[in-house]
């Protein structure tokens, strides 16, 4: 059957706030409520919830790629790759509206191609990062597209420079 959306909703903040496994949910609603519920029925629904989400998040990116300016920072995220069976580094693309939203992207990649897919080639504007060399060359291959350094990434310059003064 189909599942309706306020079970949707139950079993994504089950799964995902209160960390249950899809398996432990089923059990539990063929436990406690005599409700049997296969677990690729609980997958699809996180499937659709991940369809509806989708339009909020690409709204959201749309909303803050009108602004002109945005932070960005990727962080590595060690995951298990299915085609390999293997644990593989991944990494989540962080995009901030400051005083707004924050959308995270995943992606297996960290190049500057990854970020390229990220953002629409219709946008211009700054992008706020670090000093990693992905941002730059992004840059020259994307016109329009400009970077501004982060102030903490700076001041380590400069904390570096007084630690080898001799006193």
């Amino acid at each position: 059957g189909v599942l309706a959306p306020g079970l949707i909703a139950y079993i994504a903040v089950s799964k995902f706030d209160d960390h249950l496994p899809l398996y432990r949910l089923a059990r539990i609603f063929e436990e406690r409520h005599g409700v049997y519920i296969p677990r690729q029925t609980l997958a699809n629904a996180m499937g659709v919830a991940a369809e509806w989400t989708g339009l909020i998040v690409k709204q959201m990116m749309g909303d803050m790629l009108t602004h002109g300016y945005m932070q960005v920072d990727e962080t590595p995220i060690k995951y298990l790759d299915p085609t390999t069976g293997k644990t593989s580094t991944g990494y989540f693309w962080v995009f901030h509206q400051p005083g707004g939203d924050t959308v995270y992207y995943w992606s297996t990649g960290r190049g500057h191609e990854n970020l390229l897919e990220m953002i629409p080639t219709s946008h211009q504007g700054v992008l706020q990062c670090d000093g990693y060399s992905a941002y730059p060359c992004a840059g020259k291959k994307r016109e329009g597209l400009s970077f501004a350094g982060c102030w903490a990434h700076a001041r380590r310059g400069f904390y570096k420079s007084f630690e080898t003064k001799d006193h």
